[in-house]
């Protein structure tokens, strides 16, 4: 009987160890597709201010409902993590922006990068690896930008 304990009990330890060993690392590459369907204005401050919703449109309107493709890499293990947007035939290299919520990454510019004009460019996943969002900060004028995102 004991010996029985006993080899039950090596099993479990075992097992245990060899469950550890078998399990892959958790990177995840992949690449995902966002359509611009939201232009809004923002103070330099990030708020809103919908008084510029228009003049955003008059000057970035032809930008909606463009694809953006993002591929990225990501350890969760490691924390190593790098994503590249592609959009309007320019390519990105984002920075992970290290927020505990979710995967997120920008890279922003000054003077803006053309020839969007942009001051930041941003990509966000869920840490389910689910819900990808792009969103372009445009300059609009010395003292309002212009979001262009695929969520509100």
């Amino acid at each position: 009987m004991k010996n029985s304990i006993r080899f039950l009990a090596a099993a479990f330890v075992a097992f245990g160890f060899a469950a550890t060993a078998i399990v892959p690392a958790s990177a995840q590459t992949g690449r995902t597709q966002t359509v611009t369907r939201y232009l809004y204005g923002l103070n330099q401050t990030g708020s809103r201010n919908p008084a510029k919703d228009p003049a955003c449109r008059a000057k970035f309107g032809h930008l909606l409902g463009m694809t953006a493709t993002t591929t990225y890499n990501i350890d969760p293990k490691t924390l190593m993590e790098r994503a590249e947007v592609q959009f309007m035939g320019k390519v990105y290299n984002l920075h992970p922006l290290g927020l505990s919520s979710s995967y997120s990454f920008g890279v922003y510019f000054k003077p803006p990068s053309q020839p969007l004009n942009a001051y930041g460019v941003l990509y966000s996943i869920s840490k389910q690896f689910t819900n990808p969002s792009n969103t372009f900060i445009l300059v609009l004028d010395p003292t309002t930008n212009c979001a262009l995102s695929s969520k509100p």
